[in-house]
């Protein structure tokens, strides 16, 4: 896979604390966890319960824009939540996180975290997150079908299955023409637009990471841009995919 950087963060929304457990809990209180599907072991969030003697109600999202629009339209609550990068910044300025310390002091196990994956421009003092995990978003292809060593050689494919998330997909356009995938620039945005335009004929179509995983390793299709944990799958899964 040729890979990009992105980063799922943990947060905690401002509502209230852990709530009651359901009759039917062993646990006075039950934290209620939102984060990105298949992205924690269960075995983490079993020992989390006995350790604590708090129920841990998971709940799970397919991308950052179908939590969002979880979190504004229904009437769920929850307490902590696992979105990338980007979205926590969306988050903060909207005022939907509580700061993770009362008294805004940095987390004891932050000593544990690289400082380089600490203090971004949207939350320099690590008030409203903490880093969960570093992945990637890269490409993904039959390397028996196809010869790709860079993102101007995939938008030259044809059935090239995209993830379903705009930050990703922008950002890839940008880092093809040599922009900051955080780009701001109207100039640059509109560039990495026309980008998207002209690779339209060659574009199968929008899907979950998972999706596309299942297409290349059935051979369905033979390119896709997929989140680096599923393309670990894929290859594992099918040999002739890299």
């Amino acid at each position: 896979m040729k890979r990009l950087t992105l980063a799922l963060i943990i947060v905690a929304l401002a509502v209230m604390p852990a709530g009651s457990a359901s009759a039917q809990s062993p646990y006075a209180q039950t934290l209620t966890l939102y984060m990105p599907v298949e992205y924690i072991d269960q075995g983490a969030l079993q020992s989390f319960e006995r350790k604590f003697n708090v129920g841990v109600n998971l709940q799970e999202f397919e991308s950052n824009e179908e939590m969002y629009e979880n979190l504004i339209k229904s009437q769920a609550k929850y307490d902590v939540m696992v979105p990338s990068d980007y979205m926590v910044d969306r988050l903060i300025q909207e005022g939907r996180l509580a700061k993770l310390s009362p008294d805004g002091e940095m987390l004891p196990n932050a000593q544990y975290i690289s400082a380089k994956y600490l203090g971004p421009v949207y939350d320099p003092n690590n008030e409203y997150h903490m880093p969960y995990m570093v992945g990637t978003v890269g490409i993904l292809y039959n390397q028996r079908a196809l010869q790709v060593s860079s993102l101007k050689d995939m938008f030259k494919c044809s059935g090239i299955c995209l993830v379903d998330s705009e930050r990703d997909v922008v950002g890839v356009a940008l880092k093809m023409l040599g922009y900051s995938m955080n780009s701001t620039n109207d100039d640059e945005l509109t560039a990495a637009k026309q980008v998207l335009k002209d690779a339209k004929h060659n574009i199968k179509g929008y899907f979950e990471s998972t999706e596309i995983v299942g297409m290349l390793t059935s051979q369905e299709a033979l390119i896709g841009l997929v989140y680096s944990g599923d393309g670990k799958v894929a290859v594992d899964l099918n040999p002739n995919l890299a």
